[in-house]
């Protein structure tokens, strides 16, 4: 199914709410949180155990045990509140790797971090509202930065980032709340049907939102400044590519075999294909957009 294409004529006036990348100290001592906030949060954690609490980039956070099975320091789960008294996100600390929904492990075992033996240091259960659940794997390997994966509860990868939280900072957390703007939502409502939200997020000074529509997922761009919608992209299969542009990649690009292809939508009803590509024997990836006559574009 393909979204109404009425929505790439309209430029968004959202105004975003993301925290800010700026470090907070750290206020856990003597922190006391109003009635409001501590009624919403044992509401809805009638169970936490050695709770603390802090002001941090405008929020109100909980940390917490429940019943897991560590009791390590970085094993806190956290509840992050607005001054209304709801709950903004709420980051659940998963045990290991086998307790993660059989979906979600396979989706990494599909990864390059699982073929190269990357070590899992960290597994998180975001709940945002408005938002589908997502499962965050934190990776590490010797002389390679920390990544984070982020994972649909169907095993979907949703993005990959480079983490660079500092473990030995309190106050790093990038699992900070996003909201995703009114605008945006009111634009969906309109426009996509019956949608679900899995992600939202900054990408190259882009806004990314992507949806499930009747089981398809979608990304939708926006640009940040302005909010101006950019373009869409879906996934398609290869053999959903043009004749053309498989002919231009077998004559153009001997020896590399394809990753990932997307059919992409502009405002002006126009469409390209964008196609992610792999050299095995050089190890060299690179991503090529072409019309659909198999032009390259860039």
């Amino acid at each position: 199914m393909k979204l109404n294409r009425n929505f790439a004529w309209i430029a968004l006036g959202a105004t975003m709410l993301l925290g800010s990348c700026q470090e907070d100290k750290d206020t856990n001592v003597d922190f006391t949180p109003s009635k409001q906030i501590e009624e919403a949060f044992l509401k809805q954690f009638p169970n936490a155990k050695n709770i603390t609490w802090r002001e941090q980039k405008g929020y109100t956070v909980a940390s917490f045990y429940l019943d897991q099975k560590t009791k390590v320091k970085k094993d806190y789960n956290e509840a992050w509140f607005k001054h209304d008294g709801s709950c903004a996100l709420t980051e659940i600390e998963i045990d290991n790797f086998e307790s993660l929904p059989l979906a979600v492990q396979e989706g990494y075992q599909a990864t390059k971090f699982y073929a190269e033996a990357w070590t899992i240091d960290d597994i998180d259960l975001l709940y945002r509202p408005g938002m589908e659940p997502t499962y965050k794997i934190e990776v590490e390997k010797a002389g390679q930065p920390d990544h984070d994966l982020k994972f649909s509860e169907d095993g979907r990868l949703l993005s990959v980032m480079i983490d660079n939280d500092n473990d030995d900072n309190d106050d790093d957390d990038d699992n900070v709340p996003v909201e995703v703007p009114s605008a945006i939502i009111n634009f969906l409502d309109k426009h996509a049907g019956n949608y679900s939200i899995l992600d939202f997020e900054i990408e190259k000074n882009m806004l990314e939102v992507e949806i499930r529509v009747n089981n398809r997922e979608f990304e939708l761009y926006f640009e940040q400044n302005s909010y101006h919608f950019l373009f869409s992209q879906t996934e398609i299969r290869i053999s959903e590519l043009p004749v053309d542009i498989l002919n231009t990649i077998h004559r153009e690009f001997a020896g590399y075999e394809i990753d990932d292809c997307y059919i992409v939508e502009y405002p002006d009803h126009s469409v390209a294909y964008k196609v992610e590509m792999e050299n095995d024997a050089t190890d060299k990836e690179i991503t090529v957009l072409f019309n659909e006559d198999g032009t390259i574009i860039k």
